[in-house]
C-alpha cells in the first residue's frame, strides 16, 4: 500500500528466478533426452508451476508444498492423457478438475492461480494422443520436473530473507539498548530509525498484501509493540518502593539481555534467553506494583522467541510446544477452507462453478470442432477468469490482449529466425523467467509471458507452428468470450458485489493513509503526486461504493453495512486529506523522533487484526500510538506536526471501526 507497504521493490530476487528457470531447463532437457516430445511440455509445465511455489515469500518451508504440487501435476498429466481417448469422459474430467481448481481460491489467491496453472496440463493433454507407456512416462516426467525444483530449493534456498532478518535483528538490538537505557533513566528517548527500517523491509504493496501469507506480515510487529511495553514498565517502577524500583530495573536489564539474544538468532543464545525469561517470570512477585506491566512484556518476549526459533512460546509460567505444521496438517487446513465455502452464497463456490462450466465448454468445443490447438480455448479461460465478476469482465480484454501478444511474438521470432529445438527451449526458459519477474507487476505482461513460454516450449517438442497463429488468436478470443459469458450467466450476488466494492474502498483508504503517513516517517521519499494519486483512487472507490449501495436488489442488512462503511470512511478520508495538505514545515531539519514514532504506530494500525502475530492483543498497538501522541504533544517543537496530532485519534478510531465491520461481514 504505497511505499508504506513496500517489500524490497516489486521484483522477486533474481537468484530465485534463475533457480526456477534452471529447474525448468533441467526438466525439459531430461524429458527431451529420455521421453516423448510432448512429455517435455508436461515436465516443463510442472517444473514451472513448482518454480512459482519456490518464489513464494513465506517464512514456512516450501519443499512439502512443492512435492504436493509435483504429484498433483503428474496426476493431471496421467488422467488427462488417459481420458483424452474418450471425449465425454475427458470433458467431465475437465469440469471436475476445474471445479476443484476454482475452489482453491478459498485458500487464497495464490493457491487459486497455481491450481488454474496446474489445470493447463490437464486440458493440454488432449492435444497429442499418447500411448499408455508414453502417458505413464509423461506423468513420471511431470512429477520429476517438480522434484527438480524441490531439490534446487533444498540445495539453493536463496537469501530473500537476509535483508528482513538483518533489519529485524537491528530493531531488536535497538529495543534491547533502549531497555538498558530505561533501567538507568525512565525518561530515556528512543530512536525509531531501526524500527522504521524494519517496517520498510517487511511491509507490502497492496498487490503483495493479497498474496503474501499472514505470517510474513506478523514478523515485524513484535519489536514495535515491545518498545512501549518497556516504557510502561519503566514508568510503573517510579511509583513503587525502592526495592520494587530495583526489581523493575533488574527486569529491564534482563529484558535487554533477552532481546539481545533474540537479535543474534543463535541457538545457544536463544536457549539462554528462554531460561532467562522463565526465571524472570518465576521470580516476579505478583503483588509488586510493576507486576501488571511485566505480564504483556513477558508474552511479547515469548512470542519473539517463538518466531526466532520456531520452538516454543511461553504463556504465563508454562511453556507450550509448537511444531511447524506438516503436510498432513496443511492439507487438513486446505480441506477445512474449501468445505467452509460450500454454501450457495459463497463467491468462491460460484467462481468454481463458472470456471468448471466455462472450461468444460471450452474443452468440448475444441474436441467437437477438431480445431487445431483448440486447447488454447480452455487455456485462455483458465488464465482469464477470476472470482470477482467485475475483475474478470473489466480485465478480460487486457488479459486476452496479453495472450494475443504472447501468441504473435513467437510467430514473429519464428518468421525471422526459424529457431531449432534448443533455441526454442532456451526462449521458453527466458519467457518463463520473465513471467516470474513480472508476476507482481501486472496481468498483461504475465499473460503475454506465459503464452509465449507455452508456444516456445511446444515448438521445442517438434510441433509445427507455422500455421498456428490465426488458430491460436481465434481460440484466445473464444476463451475470453466464454469467461465473460460464464460471469454474465452466473454473476456474483448483489451482496457479494457490494462486499467487493466495500473491500476496495477500505483498501484504497488504507493506501491513502499509508502514503500520507509515510511523508511523516520518511520525508522526501514519497512525492506529493503519489499521495494525490492515492487520494484520487480512494475518492473514486468511495464513490463507486456509494453508487452501488443504492441498488434496489440489495438486502437491508447489506445496505446497512454499506452505510456504516461509508460513514466510517468519511472521517478517515478527511484525516488523510488533512495530513496530505498539512505536511510538516521545516523539511530542511530532521523529523522529530516522536513524530516518526506516532506515524509508525498509526501505520501499525493499518494491519488487519488477522495478520498480527498469534495471540496479539490489538490494544497493544493502540497503547503504542496513544503514548507516542502524548510524547509528541509534550515536545516544545510540536507545532510542525499539529495536523498529525489532530488527526491521529480520528484515523485510529476509524480504522478500528473498519476492522470491526470487516470481522462482522
Amino acid at each position: 500500500m504505497a511505499k508504506a507497504f513496500h517489500v524490497q521493490g516489486r521484483w522477486p530476487d533474481v537468484t530465485d528466478v534463475v533457480r526456477g528457470v534452471l529447474g525448468v531447463l533441467v526438466a525439459v532437457a531430461v524429458a527431451l533426452a529420455f521421453g516423448a516430445p510432448w512429455a517435455a511440455v508436461s515436465a516443463g509445465g510442472a517444473a514451472a508451476v513448482a518454480g512459482a511455489i519456490g518464489l513464494m515469500r513465506g517464512p514456512r518451508g516450501r519443499i512439502p508444498l512443492i512435492l504436493a504440487i509435483s504429484f498433483t501435476m503428474g496426476a493431471a498429466t496421467l488422467v488427462g492423457s488417459l481420458a483424452a481417448r474418450h471425449t465425454v469422459v475427458f470433458v467431465c474430467l475437465v469440469v471436475l478438475w476445474s471445479f476443484g481448481a476454482g475452489m482453491m481460491w478459498a485458500v487464497g489467491p495464490r493457491a487459486g492461480l497455481i491450481a488454474a496453472a496446474g489445470s493447463v496440463l490437464l486440458v493440454g493433454a488432449a492435444a497429442v494422443p499418447l500411448s499408455i507407456a508414453t502417458t505413464l512416462g509423461a506423468a513420471a516426467l511431470a512429477v520429476a520436473g517438480g522434484l527438480v525444483q524441490a531439490l534446487l530449493v533444498a540445495v539453493w534456498p536463496g537469501r530473500r530473507w537476509r535483508v528482513q532478518r538483518e533489519a529485524m535483528a537491528g530493531a531488536y538490538r535497538a529495543v534491547a539498548a533502549h531497555a538498558h537505557a530505561l533501567a538507568d533513566n525512565p525518561h530515556a528517548v528512543f530512536d525509531p530509525a531501526p524500527l522504521i527500517m524494519m517496517r520498510e523491509a517487511f511491509t507490502l504493496t497492496d498487490r503483495q498484501a493479497a498474496r503474501r501469507p499472514p505470517a510474513f506480515r506478523s514478523l515485524y510487529g513484535l519489536p514495535e509493540r515491545i518498545r512501549p511495553s518497556l516504557t510502561a514498565l519503566a514508568h510503573a517502577a517510579d511509583s513503587g518502593t525502592p526495592a520494587e524500583n530495583a526489581a523493575a530495573r533488574a527486569w529491564l536489564h534482563t529484558t535487554g539481555d533477552v532481546l539481545g539474544h533474540i537479535a543474534s538468532r543463535r541457538p545457544d543464545e536463544l536457549k539462554n534467553a528462554r531460561h532467562l525469561l522463565q526465571n524472570l517470570v518465576a521470580s516476579t512477585d505478583p503483588a509488586s506494583s510493576f507486576a501488571g506491566a511485566t505480564q504483556p512484556l513477558a508474552l511479547q518476549l515469548a512470542r519473539a522467541l517463538d518466531l526466532a526459533s520456531s520452538d516454543s512460546m511461553l504463556k504465563g509460567e508454562k511453556a507450550q510446544r509448537l511444531e511447524r505444521p506438516g503436510l498432513a496438517a496443511r492439507l487438513h487446513s486446505v480441506a477445512d477452507a474449501v468445505t467452509g465455502q460450500l454454501s450457495p452464497s459463497s463467491p468462491v463456490l460460484r467462481h468454481a462453478l463458472r470456471l468448471a462450466c466455462a472450461t468444460g465448454t471450452a474443452a468440448a468445443l475444441a474436441l467437437a470442432t477438431g480445431m487445431q490447438h483448440g486447447y488454447w480455448i480452455a487455456l485462455t479461460t483458465l488464465m482469464v477468469m477470476r472470482p470477482q465478476t467485475a475483475h474478470t469482465v473489466e480485465r478480460c480484454l487486457a488479459r486476452v490482449t496479453g495472450n494475443a501478444a504472447g501468441v504473435l511474438l513467437p510467430a514473429a521470432v519464428t518468421l525471422i529466425w526459424h529457431p531449432g529445438t534448443v533455441a526454442n527451449a532456451v526462449l521458453a526458459m527466458l519467457f518463463i523467467g520473465c513471467a516470474y519477474l513480472v508476476a507482481e507487476t501486472g496481468y498483461v505482461a504475465l499473460s503475454a509471458s506465459l503464452a509465449a513460454a507455452i508456444i516456445f516450449l511446444t515448438s521445442a517438442t517438434g510441433a509445427s507452428e507455422t500455421d498456428a497463429v490465426a488458430t491460436r488468436l481465434a481460440a484466445t478470443a473464444i476463451g475470453g468470450l466464454l469467461a465473460v459469458a460464464a460471469h454474465l450467466l452466473l454473476p456474483d450476488t448483489p451482496d457479494a458485489q457490494l462486499r467487493q466494492r466495500a473491500d476496495e474502498a477500505i483498501t484504497a483508504h488504507r493506501m491513502y493513509l499509508a502514503a500520507a503517513l509515510t511523508l511523516f516517517t520518511n520525508p522526501g521519499q514519497e512525492s506529493t503526486a503519489a499521495v494525490r494519486s492515492a487520494g484520487r483512487r480512494a475518492l473514486r472507490a468511495r464513490s463507486e461504493l456509494a453508487s452501488f449501495a443504492h441498488r434496489k436488489d440489495l438486502g437491508a442488512t447489506a445496505q446497512s453495512r454499506a452505510a456504516e462503511v461509508r460513514e466510517t470512511l468519511d472521517p478517515l478520508h478527511t484525516a488523510c486529506a488533512v495530513l496530505e495538505t498539512h505536511q510538516p514545515s521545516g523539511t530542511a531539519t530532521p523529523p522529530l523522533p516522536e513524530a516518526q514514532e506516532l506515524a509508525t504506530a498509526l501505520l501499525e494500525r493499518l494491519q488487519p487484526r488477522g495478520v498480527l502475530a498469534p495471540g496479539t492483543d490489538p490494544g497493544e498497538s493502540r497503547a503504542g500510538w496513544e503514548e507516542s501522541a502524548a510524547r509528541l504533544t509534550a515536545h516544545p517543537d510540536r507545532s510542525r506536526y499539529q495536523a498529525l496530532l489532530s488527526q491521529a485519534a480520528a484515523a485510529a478510531v476509524a480504522m478500528d471501526r473498519l476492522q470491526a465491520i470487516e470481522e462482522r461481514w
